[in-house]
């Protein structure tokens, strides 16, 4: 759950803050800086990253926020997307909410579904949630309303609200405080039996299991060839629509990484190693300074479609190596072919036990390698021209 979550909710905020029209209309409001202070009752929809956010009004469109400290006290009638080190909400939003941070806490009124997770979540008294609730952290404190399926998983629960719909709850342990409500069934898996205060008022029923009966259905589920051949597909299939839209949006850049991919793999992959090594040091340094902590945290969210980029990367090159050696001119739906089977030959060599994924690792970094070694050539061509 952890895994799906964090996978949506970054690809939303990425989505939201580098689509640029499609996340919104042209005439939402865009606001970035050390220190972005906002109240404007009248938004149509807002962007904003900073090191310090703080949001209040009213918007009419979807609102997506990121930085270190993020606050949010403002009514949205439509989607809320927050990331940052501190994640705070309040008021109304009418759409689906996604909230990761190192501390969330939350004290709107969601209409809609709501994705929380952090190292610490708190859901407080006065939060409503419509919709359904999934919730990952290290502790959580649920003191609010949920009329949907709740879902918590964390190290430790304390609960304390009401969950009006069925509940399921992850923890070694759990703690049933007084005034909390289940009106619903509830499965809990745990090491040990919760903790019932008397104040709580529990009408459904709880289902008792052990930790050990889901991570053996974990188990189960991811093992076996079937087991790996799955995420295989997950992962093929990603990667070929980043190649199609590095086919599309930089044809030029991707035959460059195709060619420095077959020419110096080894040097490739130094250079993504490198790269990978480095670019946490670099947004760590960045951090430290009021301007530049956003750029270091949009890097760090980068990394990761950086690499899948650099997987389909080896894939065209992998499928160039293939079926192309003399390098002769091919048509973009050509190309789209060689992506194909070269991610494809990718998926079968991962499915070599052990060795496998050690491969596909190689193969992204050397991809992402000559994806750095061709902007570099092409920024330095630019500079001697």
């Amino acid at each position: 759950m952890m895994l799906r979550s964090c996978q949506i909710g970054l690809l939303a905020l990425l989505a939201a803050c580098l689509a640029g029209p499609a996340f919104g209309a042209d005439s939402s409001l865009r606001r970035f800086g050390a220190n972005v202070e906002i109240n404007d009752d009248a938004m149509t929809g807002l962007i904003a990253g900073g090191a310090e956010v703080n949001v209040k009004g009213h918007s009419s469109g979807r609102v997506a926020l990121f930085g270190a400290d993020v606050q949010l006290d403002a009514d949205v009638a439509d989607s809320l997307y927050m990331l940052g080190a501190d994640v705070r909400a309040s008021g109304a939003v009418k759409g689906d909410a996604e909230l990761i941070g190192g501390r969330v806490s939350a004290a709107s009124a969601f209409d809609g579904n709501l994705t929380a997770i952090g190292s610490r979540v708190g859901i407080a008294k006065g939060a409503k949630i419509g919709g359904a609730a999934n919730i990952t952290g290290a502790k959580v404190a649920f003191d609010g309303e949920v009329h949907g399926p709740l879902a918590i998983e964390a190290s430790e629960v304390e609960f304390s609200g009401a969950a009006r719909g069925p509940l399921r709850i992850e923890s070694p342990h759990i703690h049933f405080a007084d005034g909390a409500i289940l009106d619903g069934d509830a499965e809990i898996f745990s090491i040990a039996d919760p903790v019932i205060d008397p104040g709580a008022k529990i009408t459904g029923h709880i289902n008792k299991h052990s930790l050990s009966e889901i991570s053996a259905a974990r188990a189960f589920a991811t093992a076996g060839p079937m087991g790996r051949f799955l995420p295989a597909v997950f992962l093929l299939g990603s990667a070929m629509m980043a190649g199609l839209m590095f086919l599309w949006l930089g044809r030029g850049g991707a035959e460059g990484a195709i060619d420095e991919l077959i020419d110096s793999p080894a040097s490739s992959g130094l250079w993504g190693l490198g790269a990978l090594v480095l670019l946490p040091i670099a947004a760590i340094v960045l951090s430290l300074t009021i301007i530049g902590a956003p750029v270091g945290a949009l890097a760090l969210l980068a990394t990761p479609l950086l690499l899948l980029l650099g997987y389909a990367s080896a894939g065209l090159g992998l499928g160039e190596w293939m079926f192309n050696r003399l390098g002769e001119p091919r048509s973009a739906g050509v190309r789209a072919l060689h992506l194909l089977a070269g991610l494809i030959a990718l998926g079968a060599v991962g499915l070599i036990p052990w060795a496998g994924p050690v491969l596909l690792a190689l193969a992204a970094l050397c991809g992402f390698g000559a994806l750095l070694r061709t902007l570099h050539d092409r920024m330095r061509g630019v500079g001697a021209g």
